[in-house]
């Protein structure tokens, strides 16, 4: 199977560790453990608009794409909007900030390259990082029904962003809907997105490229504009027997 080999060293004050992938066939294997000291990632956050809240709520976290037990490491945003996280093994990272309703993170850039994806490598070295929070998010408004007609009550909804924000979980919205089968997403991000309401659907699903795929013309597209406000959409839910199936 697949491996990672995390490794730590302290010696005289100081640190080093190592993180190494490793493939397990049908023989011994044979490891080169090549121990680097550990990055140390800075950066600053700003806010393009009026913040919705104090810089001091929030935390940058970064998280390994190489899965291991150290987990993510994070860091507090100080009052000036200056972060740092010590002590960073060699890695690919997804740049998240949590705690920060009524913004979305509009853009990330690592050295003096932007970040399209919201991930950073370590590998090749560390650099400042600078995220860019904006807060002109829009609602969207709509409602569902059944196949037959009727109303879709409390239904999953899940708003995906599509276009250029594709891949980027972080600007998924999720409602359910109410007696009268309506719905209403806020926060939600500029940009290109679809819409699907699901009766049941397994969770982290919708995530799935693969796993939406067959659901995609059951969707609707909507494009949300600075400050916009999309109403009376309207949806047909996907039944359980659909969204449990495998995606083909």
């Amino acid at each position: 199977g697949s491996y990672v080999v995390v490794g730590r060293v302290s010696e005289d004050g100081k640190t080093s560790v190592v993180r190494q992938p490793v493939e397990v066939v049908n023989a011994d294997v044979e490891v080169a453990l090549n121990f680097v000291v550990p990055a140390e990632v800075s950066g600053v956050v700003r806010v393009e608009g009026t913040p919705p809240r104090s810089l001091e709520n929030m935390r940058v976290n970064l998280q390994p794409e190489t899965p291991a037990f150290l987990g993510q490491s994070s860091a507090e945003v100080k009052p000036d909007g200056s972060f740092l996280i010590p002590d960073v093994m060699p890695d690919v990272y997804e740049i998240t900030v949590g705690s920060h309703p009524g913004a979305y993170v509009k853009s990330i850039r690592f050295g003096d390259a932007e970040v399209q994806d919201g991930r950073i490598d370590l590998t090749q070295g560390s650099g400042p990082v600078t995220v860019l929070l904006a807060t002109d998010v829009g609602e969207v408004e709509g409602s569902v029904k059944k196949s037959n007609g009727d109303p879709a009550v409390r239904v999953r909804i899940t708003l995906i962003a599509y276009g250029k924000h594709l891949g980027r979980s972080d600007l998924s919205r999720f409602a359910f809907t109410d007696e009268q089968g309506k719905f209403h997403l806020r926060n939600v991000a500029p940009g290109e997105y679809k819409i699907f309401a699901w009766e049941d659907v397994p969770i982290g699903a919708p995530q799935d490229p693969e796993f939406r795929k067959p659901f995609d013309k059951q969707a609707v597209a909507v494009k949300m504009e600075p400050n916009g406000h999309q109403t009376a959409l309207e949806l047909t839910a996907i039944s359980v027997k659909a969204s449990q199936r495998p995606a083909q």
